[in-house]
């Protein structure tokens, strides 16, 4: 798309307009008198409508039919894409949650999910078929680096917490380590949420950083997941080597954040070189049992989560 730049006022003391595209302006109610931003980066000049995304006031959920895994996903997007209501009609029934071998009744799955995963949100209206979440708050919405740090202590806490199970082998603890995924959740949720409502000044940072948040999550899953593995099998003890691999995740996920904040190729090499240690660890597994191998895959997905959050770094400096 090309402009003509055209003077305004005289030739020594005027200024130089351009015209916007009325599509533009259209999509995002913009008039005479409204402001922009606007960045000057090289040669280019970007601007940016103040107004932001387009996001949803309210958003119905029919989740009668749902299972956990629906339930929270569908209620997770929701919360994501910034909407201020959200009403969720569900049957009140007890369902069995196979990725973390539980019973959950539906209602008691709600009411624990709303302060523990979405933040700023409050359950105004419970009924025996319908819950009605509001935003409570928007005063938090200004902590998203705040927020986007918190969820790399966070999943450091989580692999202690998997550490300490490996080293007790008690089911019901193995079994419990998911739970401090919500925290994990709560964060990535919560940044994910102010992408979509504030956008970003550039929308290619912005772009990256949300794909790195569900890389992030998806991370939390992978170190509540070996505990859960055992706990599945009823394994009474585990290799030694497991919980020491799991301390160098719990160092990458440090230098990631390092990384993250410092932009320090340096601690971006560190990870490699944890990342190679663990991939001689698997290839001895190779000679092994199936449940170590088993183990050692859910560490290497992990990895190459972290090592792929350098993209974010990249995407910052260009």
């Amino acid at each position: 798309m090309k402009r003509k730049i055209i003077r305004q006022g005289n030739k020594d003391h005027g200024s130089f307009t351009v015209t916007l595209p009325s599509e533009w302006t259209k999509k995002y109610g913009l008039k005479a008198g409204d402001e922009v931003d606007v960045d000057e980066t090289g040669n280019m000049v970007c601007m940016y409508a103040k107004r932001g995304p387009i996001v949803p006031k309210s958003v119905h959920i029919d989740a009668r039919n749902f299972t956990i895994t629906q339930l929270h996903r569908h209620i997770q997007e929701a919360y994501r894409s910034g909407a201020e209501t959200i009403e969720v009609q569900y049957q009140d029934v007890t369902l069995y949650h196979p990725r973390t071998q539980r019973k959950a009744n539906v209602k008691e799955e709600i009411e624990h999910m709303v302060p523990e995963e979405l933040l700023g949100m409050e359950i105004e209206k419970s009924t025996s078929n319908l819950f009605v979440i509001k935003q409570f708050s928007e005063a938090i919405e200004d902590e998203f680096e705040t927020a986007l740090h918190k969820i790399f202590f966070k999943l450091q806490d989580q692999v202690d917490k998997a550490i300490s199970a490996l080293h007790s082998m008690k089911p019901e603890q193995l079994r419990s380590v998911w739970a401090y995924d919500r925290g994990v959740n709560k964060f990535c949720n919560f940044c994910m949420r102010i992408l979509n409502k504030k956008g970003h000044k550039n929308v290619k940072t912005g772009n990256e950083l949300y794909a790195a948040l569900a890389q992030l999550e998806n991370l939390g899953d992978m170190i509540y997941m070996i505990p859960m593995v055992l706990a599945k099998v009823g394994a009474k003890e585990v290799s030694p080597e497991i919980p020491l691999l799991l301390l160098d995740v719990k160092k990458a996920i440090g230098l990631a954040f390092q990384y993250f904040t410092t932009h320090c190729e340096e601690h971006y090499f560190e990870i490699i070189k944890l990342r190679d240690k663990f991939y001689e660890a698997e290839k001895k597994s190779f000679k092994r049992d199936g449940l170590y191998a088993a183990l050692l895959a859910k560490i290497g997905f992990s990895y190459e989560l972290i090592v792929n959050l350098k993209d974010v770094v990249i995407g910052q400096k260009y």
